[in-house]
């Protein structure tokens, strides 16, 4: 009965088809396919065990901002370890200041970290105390051909763990 009222619009339905064929945005316009320096953003929600995918199907990026679940410095030793396992192309994963260990090992949503195929390293910065040592912000440096690249990698705080 309900399906009855539809057919008598058919302008609804042409609207419809239209509508689920248009593409607007990134998909499609995916940028230069010769590009020199590829710059990436990834939020894995954990990194353990995940060494080996990031070394395969991440490997195209030259350089990855990770804003991370729980970027502990045990994790982060692990994740370093399977990179060099995996022969990866990137230098090991360079983290922001580590997440404080909790009770349960869950995720606390802290944490950054940036993996590059060239050296990067910490640059000095004048933050106040709380920002450097909430694990959620980071500034960093690393040498693509003959220029430096500066940046930062910041995890927003969230409204829930949802």
């Amino acid at each position: 009965m309900r399906f009855a009222k539809f057919a008598r619009l058919p302008w609804l339905a042409v609207d419809f088809v239209f509508l689920s064929v248009v593409r607007v945005g990134e998909a499609s316009h995916p940028g230069p396919s010769d590009a020199h320096f590829i710059l990436g953003v990834a939020n894995p929600t954990g990194l353990r065990c995940k060494s080996m995918y990031v070394a395969e199907h991440m490997a195209h990026g030259d350089l990855w901002a990770f804003s991370e679940t729980h970027l502990s410095s045990r994790e982060l030793h692990t994740f370093n370890a399977g990179l060099k396992f995996a022969h990866s192309p990137f230098a090991p994963l360079l983290g922001g200041f580590p997440v404080p260990p909790s009770r349960d090992n869950a995720g606390s949503w802290k944490g950054v970290g940036v993996l590059s195929k060239t050296p990067v390293r910490h640059i000095p910065k004048n933050w106040p105390d709380a920002i450097q040592c909430s694990s959620r912000a980071m500034a960093f440096t690393t040498l693509i051909d003959d220029v430096w690249l500066t940046g930062a990698v910041v995890y927003g705080e969230p409204d829930s763990q949802h």
